[in-house]
């Protein structure tokens, strides 16, 4: 069974970087793309519970709801607010990096160089495993 990580973003290159990249490190790894948080919440609604991603991976500055407020709203829904969100950006501002650390979660830098993508992909798919086998213990 695939596990499914939700890749929340309006660079539609970033997504194929990192889903190839996903494929040449997890082929377990089902990466599904949205291009705004209004898109993630409208996905994550029409979901049923069987089918949540475990992970949501987000950029900040996304048009219609960026990612810091989608993170939010997300944190407001009794259904959504235990999957975790780990934003994917190119911003370096101080503020967006301490209100990123005060929620939480964490901040990757997006890379340029494609061994770069293969590195965030392990590391995102150690994250999913860590997320997966902490769910299956306590949610028996």
């Amino acid at each position: 069974m695939k596990r499914r990580i939700l890749y929340v973003d309006d660079d539609h290159d970033d997504f194929q970087l990192l889903q190839k990249a996903f494929q040449d490190v997890d082929a377990n790894v089902e990466l599904i793309n949205v291009s705004n948080g209004y898109d993630t919440i409208k996905f994550l609604q029409e979901s049923d519970e069987e089918n949540l991603p475990s992970l949501i991976v987000m950029d900040i500055n996304m048009p219609v709801i960026d990612g810091k407020e989608t993170a939010r709203l997300l944190q407001m829904d009794d259904k959504f607010k235990e999957i975790p969100v780990v934003f994917f950006s190119t911003s370096a501002s101080p503020f967006d990096k301490k209100a990123i650390e005060k929620s939480g979660s964490e901040l990757i830098t997006k890379p340029s160089l494609y061994e770069e993508w293969l590195a965030i992909a392990r590391r995102l798919a150690q994250l999913y495993s860590l997320i997966f086998l902490y769910s299956a213990i306590c949610y028996r």
